[in-house]
């Protein structure tokens, strides 16, 4: 979704990325070979022009959670200039759609 802001950013309102990892190294996590296996291509090689890196124009908020165990936590933080707000969630990855503290985390971003 952060790429489809940059590219059509009348169309999205905000991008809130749960545990993404679109900062840094795209193989630090435990899920890169999964990615690629499913995806068809390297995940350092997409087939369409990324810049995972730069911020979208539209207000971004990145949930992540240093408990994560799948995605490293610097790269679904982002540094300062990736993302409007980061918000730390005690959960692991997958909890980032169960788990109440993550639910309250989404929550806030979405009153953001």
């Amino acid at each position: 979704m952060r790429e489809f802001a940059k590219l059509r950013p009348a169309a999205v309102e905000r991008v809130i990325t749960l545990g993404s990892p679109f900062s840094g190294d795209p193989r630090a996590n435990h899920a890169w070979r999964l990615y690629e296996w499913v995806n068809g291509h390297a995940v350092d090689n997409p087939p369409i022009r990324v810049d995972r890196a730069a911020k979208p124009p539209v207000k971004t908020i990145a949930l992540w959670s240093k408990e994560d165990g799948i995605v490293a936590p610097a790269c679904a933080r982002g540094l300062p200039d990736e993302a409007d707000h980061r918000i730390m969630v005690d959960c692991r990855h997958m909890g980032f759609t169960t788990s109440p503290a993550a639910l309250d985390a989404i929550f806030s971003a979405l009153a953001y």
